[in-house]
């Protein structure tokens, strides 16, 4: 397998106080690790870089290097470029994309039930494409009422917003 850059998203880092990450520090220990390209995008675990692994390999090894580094278990979905380009382009809710706050794709590693819905009552818009689910907050995240979608999927599943989805699609740009 040749080299490709991935986009890797951390669960539950920085939230809080809870599960604290340095990026700089994040940074440093992957590339230490081998990893080529290490670059991180604001606080929440967001990370670009080079990698000779496939996703599964490659997410295994980081949590690792982050339990090592850190002493955290830390969930990590990986994606490569040309994916988190077909998630942009597969957005079910193209009309809101002038809302980047309030618009979001939730990761996971693998395919999600397409039976996630807004809670009942709540004006949220959820659509499941794979392993990623789409997510309008008209009131915003902090208002939302969302499912827990990492318990009914039963894998990690972490959000980024809109803004965050384009910057490391551009972050990924090989």
């Amino acid at each position: 397998m040749g080299t490709e850059r991935y986009a890797l998203l951390l669960r539950a880092v920085n939230l809080g106080g809870h599960g604290k990450v340095s990026m700089v520090e994040l940074r440093a220990a992957l590339t230490d690790a081998g990893y080529g390209g290490v670059a991180t995008y604001i606080q929440s675990g967001n990370v670009a870089l080079d990698a000779d692994a496939g996703e599964e390999e490659l997410t295994a090894a980081v949590e690792a290097v982050i339990a090592e580094r850190f002493g955290l278990a830390v969930p990590v979905v990986a994606r490569r470029h040309a994916e988190l380009a077909a998630i942009v382009a597969a957005n079910p809710f193209p009309h809101r994309v002038d809302e980047p706050s309030r618009l979001g794709v939730g990761f996971a590693r693998s395919a999600l039930p397409s039976a996630f819905t807004a809670v009942t009552g709540s004006v949220d818009e959820v659509a499941v494409l794979g392993r990623e689910v789409f997510i309008y907050c008209p009131n915003g995240f902090g208002r939302a009422k969302l499912p827990a979608f990492d318990r009914q999927a039963g894998v990690p599943v972490t959000v980024r917003n809109w803004n965050t989805v384009l910057k490391l699609l551009s972050m990924t740009q090989p």
